[in-house]
């Protein structure tokens, strides 16, 4: 905390990563027999979104009709995705008869491959895809997803998901971390869950589109255009130029 306090700025992925810090820092506070400067670091702070490329994610056109939907998981499979709690969903969704495709993409090494061997080998042919992709195949799926579902415990902006959002494909994500701030309020009862909701959400979006050819909601897709590096490149350039500023006024 004491290289904070040195800093001139201290950039944050998100307000919910900001808020966390402080958090943090308030509760070494209380803890510590030294007193900890908050204050200071907190009036350094700053929400830094992340760059996306979201043009190249962009689909043609929106899937349309009653269809068998493709679900995405495209995070790490590490235990702060919880990429489990997504598996027993969906394995559940398919017991109560929802037909679907899985793609399963993201880093396995080094998380959670073998605890989950058992339950992917439960959804059977449900997973078409499965593990890390090149950038283009990455994509191509992206492009093709009609959800992308998280029921991560740890996300300070959620890079993944964005790209997902982007592409065209319907969030299915928690009411909680970085999720309510990138997920515009107007979209928030249409994508994000509660606490224990996940497995209900997931159910309701499949039927919407399985049986009545739903989309993810209009505009949620052209909302992630904030986040395209078009826009976030200028404002990072912009911060560094006043940082520079205050520095060579000193």
């Amino acid at each position: 905390w004491r290289g904070l306090v040195a800093a001139d700025e201290i950039w944050c992925n998100s307000e919910h990563h900001r808020q966390a810090l402080l958090d943090g820092l308030m509760a070494l506070d209380r803890e510590s027999a030294s007193p900890v400067d908050v204050a200071t670091i907190e009036s350094a702070t700053w929400v830094a979104h992340l760059g996306v490329a979201v043009e190249a994610c962009r689909r043609g056109s929106p899937a349309s009709g009653p269809r068998r939907p493709l679900v995405v998981s495209n995070q790490r499979w590490h235990h702060d995705k919880d990429l489990g709690s997504v598996l027993r969903a969906l394995r559940t969704a398919r017991d109560r008869g929802l037909d679907f495709e899985l793609a399963l993409l993201g880093d396995p090494t080094g998380g959670e491959a073998d605890a989950l061997t058992s339950i992917i080998a439960d959804l059977g042919d449900a997973v078409v895809v499965r593990g890390h992709l090149p950038r283009p195949a990455y994509l191509d799926v992206l492009r093709r997803a009609d959800v992308v579902v998280s029921a991560a415990r740890n996300e300070n902006f959620g890079l993944a998901v964005v790209e997902a959002v982007a592409a065209g494909a319907w969030p299915v994500v928690p009411d909680a971390l970085a999720y309510p701030e990138v997920i515009e309020s107007r979209f928030h009862a249409d994508c994000l869950y509660e606490s224990g909701g996940l497995g209900a959400r997931l159910r309701d979006v499949l039927t919407r589109i399985r049986d009545d050819g739903a989309s993810a909601p209009a505009g949620l897709a052209d909302s992630m255009a904030r986040f395209d590096w078009s826009v976030i490149a200028s404002a990072l350039d912009d911060r560094v130029d006043g940082l520079l500023d205050r520095r060579g006024a000193v």
